[in-house]
């Protein structure tokens, strides 16, 4: 688990993983309640999706590579929004809710996707004008939103009958998944392309800098 280090900037940093490790308390503290209120379902559930919470550790030990703080919080507070908050605490019932999950899971997804594009374009892994970078972080984010959309309309298909759930509720509500999902996913290639035209966007640069600060091997 990361420890607070005051080291380059460093009270943001401590105040980053402050955020995180609130999260996760909160987690922990759903499968404590699930546990003495005896529905298993909660705290089963509550456990999954602290183990989610986790995923950015096992990524270190496993492949030795940090992720930036700024890219686990984002990650964590998705994770913790979409899936403790509006799964288990039935967010999703405020339809504003399920907007700002769809804007923020593209925003990130587009961002994380233009950060490896970037990097390895600096490695001279890739041979492409640098404005293809952040055009192709937007389809590939676009992208998974719609397989994600084929994912629920399959579970509903052929689940939610057994289960009495559904994931979509009318196509109006999935045409607005990806009217958000295509807004959060704009809205970071703008600011990548800043980033890769102006220098306006310091942003994205402290992420990168961030990155490899933090994994020397990637220089």
């Amino acid at each position: 688990m990361r420890q607070i280090e005051w080291r380059h900037g460093h009270r943001l940093d401590s105040t980053l993983i402050l955020l995180i490790h609130v999260f996760r308390g909160i987690t922990i503290g759903g499968i404590v309640y699930g546990l003495f209120s005896l529905d298993w379902l909660f705290a089963l559930s509550a456990l999954g999706i602290l183990l989610l919470l986790y995923a950015s550790e096992t990524i270190e030990r496993l492949y030795g590579l940090r992720i930036p703080l700024e890219l686990e919080l984002w990650y964590v507070a998705f994770m913790f929004g979409s899936l403790f908050l509006g799964g288990l605490l039935d967010f999703y019932s405020l339809w504003t809710w399920d907007i700002l999950m769809h804007f923020s899971s593209m925003a990130g997804i587009t961002l994380g996707a233009y950060l490896i594009g970037y990097v390895w374009w600096q490695q001279s892994r890739l041979h492409v004008p640098l404005i293809v970078i952040p055009l192709s972080a937007f389809m590939f984010a676009t992208t998974v939103g719609v397989v994600w959309e084929i994912f629920e309309f399959a579970a509903d298909a052929w689940v939610g009958p057994y289960l009495d759930f559904q994931l979509q509720a009318s196509n109006r509500d999935t045409m607005f998944d990806f009217v958000f999902n295509s807004l959060g996913a704009g809205l970071m290639c703008v600011v990548a392309y800043l980033h890769i035209k102006s220098g306006r966007a310091r942003w994205p640069q402290s992420i990168i800098d961030r990155l490899y600060r933090e994994n020397p091997s990637l220089k």
